[in-house]
């Protein structure tokens, strides 16, 4: 099923390079530059890239928007054209295509102030794949739109679901300062390659409140294939030329990496670091991907 962590385009994620020494899998906050403002990394942008969720295809894009104040818009859409049949392995084409947005307000520090994301999907897949398919992702269907906010002392977030504007779920949870909201943790991730530091760790917080502990290493290459072994990763989708920054992540907890012994490698251009390469991991089964597009 797919693994909706985009909000993730985190393949789209824009830094810029700047200098700093890291020390061994600290915190990756303790790290930073206590007055950061990250949001000026981003600035105004636009990319695209295709994506892969599970046994979904299509085209991501995100933009990001620098206001006056320092705070950051983010604009992302995932489109899926294609879906791939669980058993079969075949791939066709969606009658109807599902599709993901989400808009998120970021102060200038990349805390999280509001997000919103609405799902456009369709149980018409069933018919095209002849497979209930929409079944196994029945969870999805009972909401088609997620708001998240935080309160004014930016140290707890409402999320609240909802379906056709009725509100279905709600709940709030605490949002501390090394909690990285898995919305922007492909941005975090990039501010921690423009300082340099790369051996970090920090509490990944996922909708509902849960955290889990994860740690990361940015090995510095130029071929980053040796970090493809076990996912079908396109020849070619990473352009052999040129220096980058593969920074490998892992569940920190070994009985909770013993339940889920998968990494997620993300991959950014070390010598021009505002540009995100591409991502990919997880589940080998049920992986996600995706690669920048020019």
């Amino acid at each position: 099923m797919p693994a909706f962590l985009p909000r993730t385009l985190l393949a789209l994620c824009i830094l810029a390079a700047a200098s700093g020494t890291a020390r061994a899998h600290d915190e990756l906050h303790e790290q930073l530059p206590a007055a950061g403002r990250w949001s000026a990394l981003f600035g105004d942008s636009r990319s695209k890239a295709q994506v892969k969720d599970g046994l979904l295809l299509g085209v991501g894009h995100e933009r990001t928007e620098l206001l006056p104040n320092g705070n950051l818009r983010v604009f992302r859409t995932k489109t899926y054209h294609r879906v791939k049949h669980p058993e079969t392995g075949k791939v066709v084409r969606l009658p109807d295509r599902w599709r993901v947005r989400t808009s998120l307000l970021l102060s200038p520090a990349l805390r999280l102030i509001r997000g919103k994301t609405t799902l456009d999907f369709h149980k018409s897949v069933d018919e095209a794949l002849g497979y209930p398919f929409s079944e196994e992702l029945e969870r999805y269907f009972e909401w088609d739109e997620a708001r998240v906010t935080a309160t004014r002392d930016g140290r707890r977030l409402t999320r609240k679901l909802l379906l056709r504007g009725e509100v279905v779920e709600s709940e709030t949870y605490d949002y501390e300062r090394d909690d990285v909201p898995l919305e922007i943790i492909g941005m975090l991730i990039s501010v921690a390659v423009d300082q340099k530091v790369d051996r970090f760790d920090f509490d990944l917080l996922v909708p509902g409140g849960a955290t889990h502990e994860v740690q990361a290493e940015t090995h510095r290459v130029r071929d980053a294939s040796r970090f493809t072994d076990g996912y079908p990763v396109p020849r070619g989708a990473l352009k052999p030329s040129g220096d980058k920054a593969v920074v490998v992540m892992r569940l920190s907890s070994p009985v909770k990496y013993l339940i889920f012994p998968h990494k997620f490698y993300l991959v950014y251009d070390a010598t021009e670091p505002s540009k995100a390469l591409g991502l990919w991991g997880g589940d080998p089964d049920e992986h996600l991907q995706a690669f920048r597009a020019e």
